[in-house]
């Protein structure tokens, strides 16, 4: 599902302003992965998104 992320749930950071070790974009399609492993997700994409924003916003420079 490449290119198909909501507007809402993107960086307000520029890849610029990324710093070394971040990862570019974290969604995918999980279908491959229970295909080929059997692995469901127990959360929501959803869930998922606002798990990362608070921990990002709790540790804005990440672990220390």
């Amino acid at each position: 599902m490449r290119g198909t992320h909501s507007a809402a749930w993107r960086s307000r950071r520029s890849y610029a302003d990324a710093r070394l070790g971040d990862v570019p974009d974290l969604t995918a399609d999980p279908a491959m992965a229970e295909k080929e492993l059997g692995f469901v997700a127990d959360e929501d994409l959803e869930t998922m998104c606002r798990d990362l924003w608070n921990f990002q916003q709790a540790h804005p420079n990440g672990y220390e």
